[in-house]
């Protein structure tokens, strides 16, 4: 074995053997590196930043798409009333055309084309809906102008924009609302940056969970797929049960407005069954209309058209189980549906006057009767006060 003995001739050349010894030392071990965890929350650290700054840029937004969709043989099955039935019976497949949605700060109005089975003729059928989020009141109004045989509304107050998991909803707000509580489908303050990276569409993506404390082992996992690339937008979102298996995919393409951000252009989503067999799949194409242009109040204010049904979920908190039901009318008034008359057919209660409210020369009479007796009761009580003060005045 071949040994070199090292004679230290000066203070000066023994510092210089010993720092060159140092710089041996470190290119062999590496520069020391800060801890994973630091690592991490600095990374996270950035996304947020860039997820707020595109959400303070973007103050409103007006978008439209085409979606085509396809249900899986059995999508809409509910096999806890009827075991025997399969809806649909096949894969079938449809497209949605002229989706829109309008956003300002965090209010939310969407128009969609929305589906359903008609067991008469075996086949898709579509109606137009309306859904205006208020996130001051955390409100939602929704509108079916044209579902079954009369109008539909509905009033609920909602911790978050429920119909903002739709997956073209999801896509876009997810872009431009990702901080947003009320909005989005996620809570930032519980977000992880896991340092795990892959390629997605040709792009290396990071990943970041959403990590609950004391969650139960059978709650699902959510992962952002972030691009560092394009200002940190969510590439791909998904849900996983704890063994790993996808329930939920959606992965979304931009492109970049003239805004100077980053908005969905694409989208693709799926719903994988246990058995591997897509239960639904949605592929979008967007259209931007407007980025940061004015977008009126009225927006924002669903009024229900004369003669829907609606089913008020907001009224009170016992309205949260039991809602109020009424049909609106041409005059602006209300014909409320009362507790004995659930078993009424529609027509029924259109046609018919509120029973506790009454009509023409009942109510009238009613009215009579009332004042009639107001007056009498309060004569009374002046004679008998009046006679008390005479009382008095004799003493």
């Amino acid at each position: 074995m071949y040994t070199q003995q090292i004679t230290w001739t000066s203070s000066a050349s023994s510092f210089s053997m010993r720092r060159l010894l140092t710089v041996a030392v470190l290119a062999c071990l590496g520069t020391p590196q800060p801890a994973a965890s630091e690592t991490n929350d600095a990374e996270l650290a950035k996304v947020l930043a860039d997820w707020r700054s595109r959400q303070e840029t973007v103050k409103s937004l007006s978008v439209t798409w085409d979606e085509e969709v396809i249900w899986g043989k059995g999508h809409l099955s509910d096999r806890r009333r009827d075991r025997t039935r399969v809806i649909p019976p096949a894969d079938t497949g449809f497209t949605t055309r002229n989706n829109r949605l309008r956003l300002r700060e965090s209010l939310v109005r969407i128009e969609l084309t929305i589906a359903g089975w008609d067991n008469e003729t075996g086949a898709v059928k579509q109606a137009p809906s309306i859904e205006v989020f208020a996130a001051a009141g955390r409100t939602t109004y929704l509108s079916y102008p044209t579902i079954g045989t009369h109008p539909m509304g509905l009033i609920r107050t909602q911790k978050r924009f429920e119909s903002g998991g739709i997956p073209a909803v999801r896509a876009i707000l997810m872009s431009v609302r990702p901080m947003e509580p009320t909005l989005s489908s996620y809570k930032s303050d519980r977000l992880e940056f896991t340092g795990r990276s892959i390629l997605i569409g040709g792009r290396r993506c990071n990943e970041i969970i959403e990590h609950t404390p004391g969650e139960s082992p059978g709650r699902p996992i959510t992962s952002l797929w972030v691009d560092p690339g394009l200002n940190n937008v969510i590439t791909r979102y998904t849900y996983a049960r704890p063994d790993g298996k996808l329930t939920f995919q959606l992965d979304v393409a931009y492109t970049k407005s003239t805004a100077g951000v980053w908005l969905p252009a694409t989208w693709n989503s799926r719903n994988p069954r246990p058995d591997g067999s897509i239960s639904v799949s949605y592929r979008g194409r967007c259209v931007v209309e407007s980025v940061n242009s004015e977008v009126a109040d009225d927006e924002f204010q669903l009024s229900f058209p004369s003669g829907t049904k609606v089913y008020d979920y907001s009224a009170s908190a016992e309205a949260s189980n039991n809602p109020v039901q009424y049909i609106t009318r041409d005059d602006g008034s209300k014909r409320f549906v009362r507790s004995g008359e659930m078993n009424r057919t529609y027509e029924e209660l259109l046609n018919s006057p509120d029973p506790e409210r009454g009509t023409g020369s009942r109510r009238k009479w009613i009215e009579f009767t009332v004042l009639f007796l107001g007056l009498s009761v309060s004569s009374a009580f002046g004679l008998r006060l009046l006679r008390r003060l005479r009382l008095k005045s004799v003493t």
